[in-house]
């Protein structure tokens, strides 16, 4: 089926694109970039795998070689939805801060072992 196979396409290009987010995001956002290209480096995946849902919806019934596929898929794309919202949400919390406190996001400040914010 060619319109379940481009979903999977697009799904694994989303997952592409978010590892390479969450490689810079390891990497304390080096080297800097502006705050539009963070945010797109989120937002992008995360229209893919929105649009990939409305689309796998939208096929509506499958044969019986399918059905356990598109059930995994769907089930796939839920759950990596909301780890990109959860990165989304840090992404926003980063760009409303200043240059200083972007900085103090990345670590963790403990007093005998036990985390200060």
């Amino acid at each position: 089926m060619a319109k379940l196979q481009s979903i999977s396409d697009d799904y694994n290009q989303a997952i592409t694109m978010f590892n390479d987010f969450v490689s810079y995001r390891n990497n304390k956002f080096k080297p800097t970039l502006p705050d539009f290209a963070i945010k797109a480096m989120i937002e992008t995946p995360k229209e893919k795998i929105v649009d990939c849902q409305k689309r796998i919806y939208a096929i509506g019934a499958y044969n019986d070689n399918n059905i356990a596929n598109v059930k995994m898929l769907k089930n796939e794309l839920i759950n990596f939805l909301k780890q990109i919202e959860i990165h989304e949400k840090f992404v926003n919390d980063y760009l409303s801060k200043s240059k200083s406190a972007r900085k103090s996001m990345f670590s963790t400040v403990t007093f005998f072992g036990i985390p200060v914010r």
